[in-house]
């Protein structure tokens, strides 16, 4: 087993608000890391400025090197995938040369199937879950906010206990990432893409933070609808989840009383293709699989999969509904 420590290099793949937020703690508490974006303004700036951290933990610049060409970059030992779940082969396979044998990647990505396309490209051993209750958001180029200072998760997608984990999560823990080993890492990213499969449609089709979303007369009966087939979904693939359980998950995110969009909302709104194909269409393509029907979760998908052909046009992907 490579060993994780102080000297160890990390990569981030995918610099958006959470690959910022996340390399820029590492960073600012003296680990060795860079971002890989495609966001060449955000690069620059970074580069030039040093990445801009506000909110939660004060008004800082953080020194951190930021990368548009991976394929000029050494070998790490760690990689964040914190890229859009669409664009995750193109990440792996465009920086390819920053990977050795014992590179480990861990995902923290929204949505189902993540790991299992590194997986694929990278070898299942080397792959492992992630979850965070951080959060943060782009405030421009080279400019985060974050809002939280909590818990991250990591653990082995068999849900075995692990040297590694343990290893990596003390690693991160100590450098500003407080971070906990997981031996149901797999039942946690199915809880975080209940809710989910209700807040990011819900947000998205209606244009409103989460605290509108849910003020709104019957936005809880859609959104219990929606988390019902993914229960029976998360049942058939083997992982049990109380609906009791679910039912705090969802109330707990309401209670936040979140002024922010979600994530998908934003990406319509800012015309870029959006992960419900790895939230609700995965959860629509796994029922399939198991001969379930889940309409209110098929609905969801194609509604905001129309949204997104304004402007995507003939480059819309509707593979979810071809074998339907």
């Amino acid at each position: 087993m490579a060993n994780y420590d102080k000297n160890s290099k990390i990569g981030v793949l995918g610099a958006g608000a959470m690959g910022s937020f996340f390399g820029g703690l590492l960073a600012e508490a003296g680990l060795d890391v860079v971002l890989i974006d495609v966001w060449q303004e955000h690069v620059d700036n970074i580069n030039t400025k040093g990445l801009r951290m506000v909110g939660v933990g004060g008004d800082r610049q953080v020194k951190v090197r930021a990368s548009s060409n991976p394929s000029n970059e050494s070998k790490v030992d760690i990689v964040f995938v914190q890229c859009k779940a669409a664009h995750t082969k193109e990440a792996i396979l465009g920086a390819k040369n920053m990977f050795g044998k014992d590179t480990v990647f861990i995902s923290f990505q929204n949505g189902l199937g993540n790991e299992e396309l590194v997986a694929e490209l990278m070898g299942k051993e080397s792959v492992l879950g992630g979850l965070t209750a951080q959060g943060a958001n782009i405030e421009g180029p080279g400019h985060i906010r974050a809002h939280t200072n909590l818990t991250t998760w990591i653990g082995e997608m068999d849900g075995k206990d692990s040297a590694r984990v343990k290893q990596l999560c003390k690693l991160f823990s100590e450098h500003g990432l407080p971070s906990e080993a997981s031996m149901e890492i797999k039942k946690q990213i199915w809880c975080k893409l209940l809710y989910n499969l209700a807040v990011s449609p819900m947000s998205t089709l209606t244009d409103l933070s989460l605290r509108e979303v849910f003020e709104t007369p019957g936005s809880r009966v859609v959104a219990d609808l929606l988390v019902k087939e993914g229960l029976a979904v998360a049942k058939a693939e083997g992982v049990n989840i109380p609906s009791e359980e679910a039912d705090h998950i969802l109330e707990k995110v309401i209670a936040s009383r979140q002024e922010n969009k979600t994530s998908m909302c934003v990406d319509v709104l800012k015309k870029r293709q959006s992960e419900v194909d790895f939230i609700n269409g995965r959860v629509v393509a796994l029922a399939l699989k198991h001969g379930l029907d889940t309409p209110v979760n098929k609905a969801m998908v194609f509604f905001v999969k129309a949204l997104e052909a304004k402007y995507l046009g003939e480059k819309q992907n509707w593979e979810v509904f071809s074998t339907l």
